[in-house]
């Protein structure tokens, strides 16, 4: 019996492990305009049971992504997509990445995308 609490018990971390986020959208070759309103999507696994994500943009190499804009804190995260306006202000350059964080901890980085 104390097998089997002990083996349930793991069935149930190894789940909470594994929720994942997809993100839609931007995708590898995505362009978007300073000033232009935009839409990021993702797709979170149903174990993770997200109630919010935090979205941020990010810049630079692979390894080192640097925090440029924390674009929200509290998207619903059922909803799977936030409207955003990319800020006139950003500098023009192709190694921009999203990161779509839930509030359960599971995270996700977008394909490199374009800010021109």
């Amino acid at each position: 019996m104390r097998a089997f609490i002990i083996s349930i018990f793991l069935l149930f971390t190894l789940l909470s492990v594994a929720a994942e986020i997809s993100i839609i959208h931007p995708v590898e070759h995505t362009e978007w305009t300073r000033g232009e309103e935009v839409t990021i999507e993702w797709k979170i696994d149903e174990a993770d049971l997200a109630e919010t994500v935090t979205i941020e943009l990010r810049e630079g190499p692979k390894a080192n992504l640097a925090l440029v804009y924390e674009i929200t804190t509290d998207a619903d995260a059922n909803f799977e997509s936030f409207d955003w306006t990319v800020p006139e202000d950003l500098e023009a350059g192709d190694k921009y990445s999203i990161r779509v964080i839930s509030d359960k901890g599971a995270d996700r980085y977008s394909h490199y995308f374009k800010i021109k």
